[in-house]
């Protein structure tokens, strides 16, 4: 919720704080886990569920240099899509043609529901392991350009 909060009002996580006043130990580690760049609870509960299980994990990567996916790790996009927004003909039809230039790019997408984070994580983060494995996640071409920020000048 903390995290909506911030994406959609401009509020900082200090502002939220002064507004609770005193709050405990364990709420504050909490507030320490927010990201304003998450842009919905599903999208939050997959990062926090990923990092817990070890997975370095950024939030909105850019992608095709104007675009951003939900979350990476490695060279797996994944999107977290919920019912309303992407019941929208249009972002169906957007998210699809996005799914085609990833792909060109050589990134793997993978497309989570609600569902599939709250109800059948462990069917997901199965999953996820399988996809990202060390001998099958490797980035094989040297000009890739998931690579570029590795290159040296």
């Amino acid at each position: 919720m903390v995290d909506s909060m911030l994406n959609t009002t401009g509020w900082t996580v200090p502002d939220i704080q002064a507004q609770m006043g005193t709050v405990s130990k364990t709420v504050a580690a909490m507030f320490a886990r927010c990201d304003e760049r998450s842009q919905s609870g599903t999208e939050s509960i997959a990062r926090l569920r990923l990092r817990a299980a070890g997975f370095r994990v950024d939030v909105q990567p850019s992608i095709g240099g104007r675009e951003h996916a939900d979350l990476r790790t490695g060279a797996l996009l994944i999107e977290c899509d919920g019912r309303s927004y992407h019941s929208d003909e249009n972002a169906f039809r957007n998210d699809r043609r996005r799914d085609r230039m990833t792909t060109i790019d050589r990134w793997i997408t993978m497309r989570l529901t609600y569902d599939d984070v709250l109800y059948g994580w462990d069917q997901v983060l199965e999953d996820i392991r399988a996809v990202t494995r060390p001998d099958r996640h490797r980035i094989r071409r040297g000009n890739d350009p998931r690579r570029a920020h590795l290159a040296s000048p």
